[in-house]
């Protein structure tokens, strides 16, 4: 599966949240991950004005905790020759949900990020090989997208690949299936000042569990199973194509206690 799809409105996932936040979990519980986007407007100061989600699915409570941890983010405005102008953005935040010491819980804010949003999503397929076996990988490209929101195919650039088993026949293969996958996908552009822009992407697509050794007698990962908390994924990054125009973008590194938790 593709980082994409996990990053972006891939909120699917969000719909496993449709249990209550109200229920907080089991003292030795592991934390719950959860991803959420929005649709928001940001304005000239750099402040979150409107926040709607991108999938109509994802849980209300889920939502209402996305919402607060927006309001009190602060981002980079967009500018427009140089001034400072509103702007409409996909934001997207990966929360956990994790128990506390005195048996309560608390919800953190892992990540922020944002960029555009897809409104199409291009099936992504592992190429098989190897007797059938998938050779786990990480890809980073970088591509862009015209007024419509649609990939320039002409522009492709590979900017990371990183295999489990190192194969310029697997590198190949692997550019195969992000060329498929980009080709059935539409962005919802940024706009800024109320018009889209065309923009330069760098997206990151993940097969299996990455390109991380097993460790001795471990069982092979097989594709869909999570990438180990070592490895690196770059974040889907976005950049004006047009000159004179910046695009807003989050100022967020780690959580802080102002914005890093909700009770």
């Amino acid at each position: 599966m593709s980082i994409l799809r996990q990053c972006l409105v891939f909120v699917a996932a969000a719909a496993s949240a449709c249990q209550s936040l109200a229920a907080a979990p089991e003292p030795a519980a592991k934390p719950r991950v959860e991803i959420v986007s929005l649709r928001v407007t940001v304005d000239a100061a750099g402040k979150v004005q409107t926040a709607t989600p991108s999938d109509p699915k994802t849980a209300p409570a889920l939502v209402a905790a996305a919402d607060a941890f927006a309001r009190k983010l602060t981002f980079s405005p967009a500018r427009k020759q140089g001034a400072a102008v509103s702007a409409e953005t996909t934001l997207t935040l990966v929360l956990s949900l994790e128990p506390r010491a005195d048996g309560q819980y608390g919800l953190h804010l892992k990540r922020a990020t944002n960029g555009p949003g897809v409104l199409e999503v291009g099936k992504t397929v592992a190429p098989k090989y190897q007797q059938g076996k998938e050779n786990d990988a990480l890809v980073a490209v970088g591509v862009s997208l015209r007024a419509d929101g649609t990939p320039d195919m002409s522009t492709l650039a590979t900017e990371r690949m990183e295999l489990r088993v190192p194969s310029a026949f697997a590198e190949a293969r692997y550019l195969d299936s992000i060329k498929v996958s980009l080709r059935g996908t539409k962005f919802d552009l940024d706009k800024v000042d109320g018009v889209g822009i065309p923009e330069r992407v760098s997206v990151a697509y993940r097969f299996g569990g990455g390109p991380t050794k097993p460790k001795p007698n471990e069982e092979e990962r097989r594709s869909g199973s999570k990438l180990p908390e070592d490895v690196d994924v770059p974040s889907l990054n976005a950049v004006s194509s047009v000159p004179g125009i910046e695009l807003a973008k989050v100022d967020y590194t780690a959580p802080a206690a102002a914005a890093g938790s909700v009770k």
